[in-house]
């Protein structure tokens, strides 16, 4: 764990602060949060955009005085207690972090965690470490499945120090899980940006009995890609191949194709509002040479409108991909 801070004493009226955020958005991102629902990220959002200038000074005075208890006087109650109080006047991310920093030192494992995924959440500065250390937080606290969950998501958003995370005694309840092992190996060969996107990617927040476009990237470096089985006129079914990050490009090498050949166009009718692609037939085949595709590597974000799932744009601007879970083995 890379600086942490706790307060059992703290707790029952005190996880009130984390109305601001708890269920709805862990839920929503998929991560299964056991605690108390205990906080909402939508309200924390609402209450940063309405807070006063007023406000924000109050809360900032407010962190100076909880830094100095926790810092300087070693006072971990006193600082977790102000540090509480300035998240109620705003809710800023520094803030947060501050406060699980208090409350790991106090050992109060689940608060901790708490205030970690919600600085994560809100977008900290160093994301990556707000995710590592409620894995931390988790695995002290013995909830093994949040502790797995985490730390591969720390790693999603770059935590590379992998040696710290071998011998962090953080992570010894862990340590000898099978998943701890598969994301050390799984990641530690990618860089930084492939360990970034590396899942299933939909343009549909929701998945149903059909899908619209999707990619599937693994951690194998091969990837498919499913069109859109809205897309009534459509003449590639999908692609295979290979993927990696390549100067700031996403590099696709297609290797395999399936496609519509012969059949007709007619005018759409029912659920298909463009044209209808009648009759042909599906054909796979093999790329060579292979079809090599480049993007601009996706930047990821987290979709506030989106139940709090990772976005990126891949291919134009208005092409939203959100991504559907992170054991991508799955999908295969």
């Amino acid at each position: 764990m890379k600086k942490k801070v706790h307060a059992s004493s703290l707790l029952n009226c005190r996880y009130l602060i984390y109305l601001p955020l708890v269920i709805s958005f862990s839920l929503a991102a998929g991560d299964e949060v056991k605690y108390p629902s205990a906080f909402n990220f939508k309200l924390a959002t609402e209450r940063m955009i309405a807070s006063s200038r007023n406000d924000i000074e109050e809360a900032k005075k407010t962190a100076r005085e909880a830094a100095k208890f926790h810092r300087e006087r070693k006072d971990l109650k006193k600082g977790a207690e102000l540090y509480e109080r300035a998240v109620l006047k705003y809710p800023e991310p520094q803030y947060y972090y501050e406060l699980g920093n208090c409350l790991i030192d106090l050992h109060d494992y689940k608060g901790a965690f708490m205030a970690y995924i919600i600085s994560g959440y809100l977008n900290y500065k160093d994301r990556n470490l707000a995710f590592y250390n409620a894995a931390c937080a988790a695995s002290l606290g013995r909830d093994r499945e949040n502790a797995i969950s985490y730390l591969e998501k720390a790693i999603r958003f770059g935590y590379t120090n992998f040696a710290h995370i071998r011998n962090d005694s953080d992570m010894d309840f862990i340590r000898k899980h099978p998943d701890f092992n598969r994301i050390i190996s799984s990641y530690e060969p990618l860089n930084k940006a492939e360990r970034s996107l590396a899942g299933k990617w939909t343009q549909d927040l929701v998945i149903g009995a059909g899908e619209s476009e999707y990619y599937n990237f693994l951690l194998n470096k091969t990837f498919t890609r499913s069109t859109s089985q809205y897309d009534c006129s459509r003449r590639i079914i999908s692609e295979k191949g290979s993927w990696r990050a390549d100067k700031g490009m996403l590099v696709l090498l297609i290797k395999e194709k399936t496609i519509i050949e012969g059949g007709r166009i007619v005018s759409g009718r029912g659920s298909c509002q463009g044209d209808i692609l009648e009759g042909g037939t599906a054909k796979t085949m093999q790329m060579l040479p292979l079809e090599e595709r480049k993007f601009p590597f996706p930047s990821i974000s987290i979709d506030p409108e989106g139940r709090y799932f990772d976005l990126i744009h891949l291919g134009c601007p208005k092409c939203k991909f959100w991504r559907h879970g992170y054991d991508i083995l799955q999908y295969e």
